[in-house]
């Protein structure tokens, strides 16, 4: 999705790792840690940060393929994330996004709607749309989705549209993000079919079982209960 350097813990001790994709501040001049940031995502949206709080500044992103779909983890200071119209059209990027807060806080403004982000609580949007997040020495987990890999969950997800996602199967996505982070960093290379086949699943059996654009298949619930 999107040019990261590599991780800085990748190859020698462990070829058969998970490849990841990093970008982090800690070893920027802190002077220049703010340029940095905001051309490594100025593709995605615009980064900025109060005067006060400029000296320190501090961002650490990891990404990890799986399958179609993109895992990443991001921890950042106090900041605010703006997407608007140029950085819409300039990706022409619409693929949905759960984010499950885990620290910290964040205040996101989507579709008209301002929304306080509980940590373990799974959020929905979609990279098609405007936004301004306020972000406060968060922690947090996403998952990317491009609507064309997976049609029938891209056409589940859409009937819910832009904010928490509700529901007795929210908690358990939650949880189950947390633990597919752990996998990623400690499995191997050969995992990753099994670890995006089994993330499908337990989105379709968590989030869109009951749903009228959706029937989910036995398979997909087997799949998400083991």
């Amino acid at each position: 999705m999107f040019q990261l350097r590599p991780g800085p813990s990748a190859a020698a001790d462990r070829p058969d790792r998970i490849a990841s994709l990093v970008f982090s501040t800690q070893n920027i001049h802190p002077t220049k840690r703010l340029g940095a940031w905001q051309a490594q995502f100025e593709a995605l949206n615009s980064v900025t940060v109060e005067e006060q709080d400029r000296a320190r500044v501090s961002a650490r992103n990891e990404n990890w393929m799986l399958g179609g779909m993109m895992f990443s983890t991001s921890t950042v200071s106090r900041a605010r994330f703006t997407r608007g119209a140029r950085e819409v059209r300039r990706t022409g990027l619409d693929h949905w996004v759960i984010r499950v807060v885990r620290q910290g806080r964040n205040s996101m403004e989507v579709g008209g709607t301002t929304h306080a982000l509980q940590p373990g609580r799974p959020f929905l949007f979609a990279l098609d749309q405007r936004w301004v997040c306020d972000w406060d020495d968060a922690e947090w987990l996403s998952l990317c989705i491009p609507r064309d890999t997976f049609p029938e969950l891209s056409a589940g997800l859409a009937g819910f549209g832009a904010g928490p996602l509700e529901g007795p199967g929210s908690s358990l996505l939650s949880d189950y993000l947390v633990l597919l982070e752990h996998r990623l960093r400690t499995g191997t290379a050969e995992e990753v079919p099994a670890l995006a086949e089994a993330t499908r699943a337990m989105l379709t059996a968590c989030q869109l079982r009951g749903t009228r654009s959706l029937s989910v298949a036995p398979a997909d619930i087997r799949a998400a209960q083991m």
